[in-house]
């Protein structure tokens, strides 16, 4: 799959991702998806997608994570 950012290779990669849910940023535990090396784009596809759903109804994530925003 080519990126459609920078036209490199994407591999397949699974990584731990945050995600931000109603009740705040948490950390989905090893998703499997695509991510380009070059430019760090990243896409889910379907299962990619399932995969995501399913771990946040499990509650199948590590930690609730703090994000400082500077002002």
């Amino acid at each position: 799959m080519k990126c459609q950012v920078c036209t490199n290779e994407m591999a397949s990669v699974r990584k731990d991702l945050p995600w931000e849910t109603a009740e705040g940023w948490v950390m989905i535990n090893g998703v499997l998806h695509w991510e380009c090396p070059v430019c760090g784009e990243q896409v889910f596809d379907r299962n990619a997608t399932k995969e995501i759903l399913d771990k946040l109804n499990r509650k199948n994530i590590s930690h609730k994570l703090e994000i400082p925003v500077l002002k």
